[in-house]
């Protein structure tokens, strides 16, 4: 119901599936994202009415948070983590993957523009 109407916010969540596929990151589940959209929306700290790119950046700034303190809520229970099952050193290696790509983001939303180097560093995508 939280994803009814807004589209934006269907692609955000795509998006950040499809750089977690591309970018080797097996142990972000689909439910880890979706949790981390979930709450987002909750506590209002994401503009759903923004471009699918801005809330991907958005998605990230707050997964690298939730990674360097190693607990990102469950939507359904709060006192639980959906990043109980990794381990310190995959938080870390997972953090580094996802700082390259935040940087990478930023500097394609500056100049307004994704090359396709952009998107076969990011998404994996060969044109």
């Amino acid at each position: 119901m939280v994803f009814e109407k807004k589209q934006h916010l269907k692609n955000g969540l795509r998006l950040m599936k499809a750089l977690r596929d591309a970018n080797d990151m097996p142990k972000i589940f689909s439910y880890t994202i979706k949790s981390l959209f979930l709450n987002a929306t909750k506590k209002k700290e994401i503009s759903w009415n923004q471009s699918p790119g801005k809330i991907l950046i958005r998605a990230i700034v707050f997964m690298t948070m939730f990674l360097r303190r190693g607990f990102l809520p469950f939507y359904l229970v709060p006192d639980a983590s959906v990043l109980e099952h990794l381990e310190k050193d995959e938080r870390k290696e997972y953090l580094g993957k996802l700082y390259r790509i935040l940087k990478r983001l930023i500097k394609c939303r500056d100049r307004d523009c994704m090359t396709p180097d952009d998107m076969q560093f990011i998404f994996g995508m060969q044109y």
